[in-house]
């Protein structure tokens, strides 16, 4: 099965990277941080539900790091795990995938949606 990864990632600005393993690479979207929120793997909103992410789509990362932590290299900061586990793909169409994670802080059922083509994305946990 498919692995995903969340990662803490310092540079160029302080953000969290999801990782989606795909063949011999993995698709990355770069989430942002509030001012509050560097340690947790996923925001929450103001009444405990998750709150839709912006999403911005980067190129493409090594499989290498769905399990590194430490230096990137070309001085490009550090990163650290928030989290990690299998993903599925459920559906895909034009502009949004729906895919199910099974780590130990993201489980569930998620949506990604491009709202801004072609690197303007949404990131979304749908409720069963």
């Amino acid at each position: 099965m498919p692995r995903f990864a969340l990662l803490l990632h310092d540079w160029p600005v302080p953000h969290r990277d999801l990782l989606l393993e795909q063949g011999e690479t993995a698709l990355t979207w770069r989430l942002p941080l509030q001012a509050d929120d560097s340690e947790r793997a996923a925001p929450e909103s103001e009444i405990g539900q998750p709150a839709a992410l912006p999403a911005e789509q980067i190129a493409p990362h090594r499989l290498h790091y769905l399990t590194w932590e430490g230096p990137v290299s070309g001085g490009r900061g550090e990163v650290k795990q928030l989290d990690s586990g299998p993903w599925q793909l459920v559906a895909e169409a034009d502009g949004e995938l729906v895919f199910d994670l099974g780590g130990n802080v993201l489980s569930g059922r998620f949506r990604l949606r491009c709202i801004d083509p072609p690197a303007g994305w949404l990131l979304e946990q749908l409720v069963e």
